[in-house]
This record gives structure tokens, C-alpha cells and sequence, in this order.
């Protein structure tokens, strides 16, 4: 079995019609920094929505403050036209949960990344690996993404 692979995205914040939640358009970059690429239609998304979490860097095993736990949960995610959408909303109640909040409402945090279980990979033209099939596993609010870009393209869009 393969080992799950992570990348940073670009977030663009606006309003959720849901009252409480909030909305986020993810773009996967189109090419990796290093690593694979990821080819989003061939991304399957059921498993993830059956257990729909936001966690705090990937952390699945207690290595942060958040102690492995969710800070929030995705209410609705899709896929069209090369970006993933989703409507989200943050753990209440939870003094970490809230401190992250409280980053993303301020603009403070402005990244997120994805993590995904290659199910069948491919070598492009340039030798690079494409995952063509995969699962996603979770996808997490990070403070430092990969691509530095992806903060000011953020913050371009946001202004």
C-alpha cells in the first residue's frame, strides 16, 4: 500500500449561506513543488465525507496542540472545473478549535493542504509522478504552506 501524500493549497474565503459555517475554494496547484502531482478528477471524495474532518496540520496522532482531534468538519465538499469547494464549519466549544478560528477570521491563517491515498499513479512527459487515481484521506488548516505563493495569490484575491 502507498503511503498517504500531502500538498499545500491555495484557499479562497467568502461566506457560506449556512449559517455559522464558513466557505472555502481549495486549488490544487497544477504542478507539484516536489513530489507527485495530483490529478483532481480522478480524486474520489466519498470515504472522506463519510468521516468529514478538518484537522490542524495533519495531525492524526496527537502531535500538536490540538491533539490529534478535528478543529472543524466539512458540511459540503465538490469538485468541478480543476478546485474542490467546501463548506465548513469549526469545532465549538474546543479553546484550540477556537484559537484557530479566530486565525482564519483575522486572515492570520490563510492556507490549507490536502492529503491523499495514491491509488494509481502514472509518469508524466517530464518524468514526474501523477497520481491519476486516489482517495482523499483529509484535508488540514496549516499555517506555512509549501508553495509561498499560495499565500500572496490568497491575499491577491482576497483585496
Amino acid at each position: 500500500m502507498s503511503e498517504p501524500i500531502t500538498r499545500e493549497v491555495v484557499l479562497e474565503r467568502q461566506k457560506s449561506p449556512d449559517e455559522g459555517a464558513y466557505r472555502a475554494t481549495i486549488y490544487v496547484n497544477e504542478r507539484a513543488r516536489q513530489g507527485p502531482d495530483l490529478a483532481l478528477d480522478g480524486l474520489q471524495l466519498g470515504n472522506y465525507m463519510r468521516n468529514p474532518v478538518i484537522l490542524w496540520a495533519h495531525d492524526m496522532t496527537g502531535k500538536t496542540a490540538s491533539g490529534g482531534l478535528p478543529v472543524g468538519r466539512t458540511n459540503r465538499m465538490r469538485s468541478e472545473g480543476g478546485k474542490l469547494e467546501v463548506d465548513f464549519e469549526f469545532l465549538p466549544d474546543d479553546p484550540f478549535a477556537e484559537r484557530v478560528r479566530n486565525a482564519w477570521e483575522q486572515g492570520f491563517l490563510q492556507a490549507a493542504s490536502v492529503s491523499w491515498l495514491p491509488l494509481e499513479s502514472e509518469e508524466s512527459e517530464d518524468g514526474n509522478q501523477r497520481d491519476v487515481q486516489s482517495d482523499l484521506l483529509e484535508w488540514s488548516i496549516v499555517s506555512v504552506p509549501s508553495d509561498p505563493d499560495a499565500i500572496r495569490d490568497t491575499h491577491a484575491r482576497l483585496i
